[in-house]
């Protein structure tokens, strides 16, 4: 997946404007890789000044422990669709 720099300010500014005036609230962005980390820095860099207090880890005990949840909460129980984390080859086939 293509994701660039606009798309992240995007989403970052709709995300701050979706909660003016709404209590303040904490999101914890995991990635398990140091390019999705990367990203998800940036967003928590975008998200300073806002009602919105996000923080990219990369460990998700520690994630879980800054929400207060347990980390079982975060932990994925269900099995993703077939297309996720498949190639747009895998899943759309060969261009020839």
């Amino acid at each position: 997946m293509a994701v660039r720099t606009s798309h992240v300010f995007k989403v970052a500014r709709r995300r701050a404007q979706q909660f003016a005036g709404v209590w303040p609230v904490r999101t914890a962005l995991f990635a398990d890789d140091w390019v999705a980390f990367g990203i998800a820095s940036m967003y928590e860099s975008l998200m300073k000044d806002t009602l919105i207090e996000a923080r990219a880890f990369r460990d998700l005990a520690t994630a879980a422990d800054w929400l207060a949840v347990p980390v079982d909460v975060l932990t994925l129980k269900d099995k993703p669709a077939p297309h996720i984390g498949a190639t747009s080859r895998e899943v759309f086939g060969s261009y020839r």
